[in-house]
């Protein structure tokens, strides 16, 4: 190998550990508690998207054509799946003039990451509105609501449960 070969392949190497080194510092690092705040997002978001297809189908139901029915269907479908964990919760429930529904809801999502020292663990609460109009043909939208600051607060029913609140898209 020739000098100028020699400082070549040096400079070529010396050029790929500092891309090599300059990729590494654009990769994000999440730390536990960030990854265990993800899980729990991901987690609540798909609740609320469970949460939807769950009342639409019981608004589907020959038996929701009347707003009470529609409601009372709506309301144990969400509670029997997604209400299961304890935590998630109807908040209200109405009929509107326009014939449709409305569920006011509370979704809780955890997540857990790591182990021994870097294990890290996060609750979350997710609001949501889901309107729907009984029928064959029922489609619910689900859009994110402000949550009731009283079911965080001190003497609340999520009380101390609740790490963060997040919404549906962000």
């Amino acid at each position: 190998m020739t000098d100028r070969q020699l400082r070549g392949a040096v400079a070529g190497g010396t050029l790929l550990i500092l891309l090599a080194t300059a990729l590494a510092g654009c990769v994000h690092y999440r730390s536990p508690p960030e990854q265990a705040l993800s899980e729990a997002t991901r987690s609540a978001r798909d609740k609320a998207e469970r949460g939807r297809q769950v009342v639409e189908a019981a608004l589907r139901s020959s038996e929701a054509e009347v707003p009470p029915a529609a409601l009372e269907l709506g309301r144990t479908g969400f509670e029997e799946t997604v209400g299961s964990d304890g935590l998630s919760r109807v908040l209200e429930s109405a009929s509107r003039p326009d014939g449709s529904v409305q569920f006011d809801l509370a979704i809780v999502g955890g997540g857990e990451t790591g182990g021994g020292l870097t294990y890290a663990a996060t609750t979350v609460l997710l609001c949501a509105r889901l309107t729907a109009t009984p029928g064959r043909d029922a489609r619910a939208a689900i859009a994110d609501l402000p949550c009731p600051s009283g079911l965080t607060s001190k003497g609340g029913p999520l009380y101390g449960q609740v790490n963060q609140v997040v919404t549906l898209k962000g």
